[in-house]
């Protein structure tokens, strides 16, 4: 008898649910009827990375203009807007060897090192932030969350002055060591990295 209940009480009580979910009618009554409507929205979380650039490390003659003490390095400042709280960044070599970003020559297929660091930054009630992700970041894997509060699509924020200025908030700073460049092989070396950010969440968390 006591299972009989408890099943009884739950199928009233999803009834009543069910009611509870969507638009109710009224019956017919007298001077006064009400009805109910759902109303609802569904908010997407979106993300975009602008402000990509190609990077060169332009032509290099080993002990004419680059060393093997060397440090080669280009960087390469982008925009990550995102409507949520926060988002992780991934960078993929289309050459990767282990965890290590490589440059293939196109005619030796001889593999070239070379390190992508992850730094964020930008303005926070007018003060101006830097904060290193990873110096050396790992092909493949995801660093984050990254929490930069963009206020655009275009990473405007308010810089020291108070004035809105459209930048950017994070840094991809590529290095190539000068002793990798002696021990290639003399050929034209490319990759393909491959930037990912993907929306996080931290409410509740």
């Amino acid at each position: 008898m006591k299972k009989n209940i408890k099943l009884s009480v739950i199928a009233l009580s999803l009834a009543m649910l069910s009611g509870m979910a969507s638009a109710d009618d009224s019956g017919l009554s007298v001077d006064e009827a009400q009805a109910t409507a759902k109303v609802s929205a569904v908010v997407d979380s979106v993300i975009s990375i602008k402000h990509v650039d190609d990077i060169s490390f332009g032509n290099l003659s080993p002990g004419v203009n680059v060393q093997y003490d060397d440090e080669l390095t280009r960087v390469d400042s982008i925009c990550v807007y995102s409507n949520t709280e926060g988002f992780d960044l991934q960078l993929d070599s289309a050459n990767p060897f282990d965890d290590f970003f490589s440059m293939v020559g196109e005619n030796t297929g001889v593999q070239m090192f070379y390190t992508i660091g992850i730094d964020v930054y930008g303005y926070n009630d007018g003060d101006f932030y830097n904060n290193q992700v990873v110096e050396k970041a790992k092909t493949g894997s995801a660093y984050g969350p990254l929490y930069m509060n963009a206020g655009d699509e275009n990473c405007s924020e308010m810089d020291e002055m108070e004035n809105l200025v459209d930048g950017d908030n994070v840094q991809l700073t590529y290095t190539l060591s000068g002793a990798d460049v002696f021990n290639s092989v003399p050929d034209t070396y490319t990759d393909t990295v491959t930037i990912t950010a993907r929306t996080v969440y931290s409410i509740g968390g």
